[in-house]
């Protein structure tokens, strides 16, 4: 089974507006998604966990360990430019949402690169009336530039300077 499409990864582009960045529309295969969401762990509290903390199924098990692998670890450094040889891999994953998640942040600096792995099913946009004080934040926001889709991966670089939620 191909769980990913790397030859995705391998040719999309880095936009560097608002700061650099891609998404791969379909980074999991889509004939594998339903079988990824079907071994995603059962959590059943809020917040994030360690991958290795939780039990998932064998096709979530291989995503991680694909996650974790080297061929995969030196695209995302070519991409960016960015020497990920001596750099710790942490994969986390996300529990049920809180009212308190979801909020634009940044990551610490210690984040060289964040993947964002979307494994949900689809969700139409959420539109509201946004307020003047928070559009230029969300302007600058990851998720202002594309609809979170199941299997779908974005990748800001300097984690520490580009704004998701």
């Amino acid at each position: 089974m191909t769980l990913v499409n790397l030859n995705q990864l391998r040719d999309v582009t880095v936009i560097n507006d608002p700061f650099p960045h891609f998404v791969v529309s379909e980074f999991v295969d889509p004939e594998s998604m339903d079988q990824v969401l079907g071994d995603y762990p059962r959590i059943t509290k809020g917040g994030s966990f360690p991958q290795n903390s939780v039990q998932g199924g064998p096709a979530f098990n291989e995503l991680c360990a694909l996650l974790r692998d080297t061929e995969i670890r030196d695209i995302f450094a070519e991409k960016f430019g960015v020497p990920l040889d001596d750099r710790p891999t942490t994969l986390t994953v996300r529990g049920k949402c809180r009212l308190k998640d979801g909020k634009i942040h940044t990551d610490s600096k210690s984040k060289l690169i964040t993947v964002l792995l979307y494994l949900n099913e689809p969700w139409e946009r959420v539109s509201s009336n946004l307020s003047k004080k928070w559009r230029p934040i969300l302007e600058r926001s990851l998720h202002s530039l594309m609809d979170p889709m199941p299997g779908m991966a974005t990748l800001p670089t300097k984690a520490y300077d580009a704004l998701y939620n």
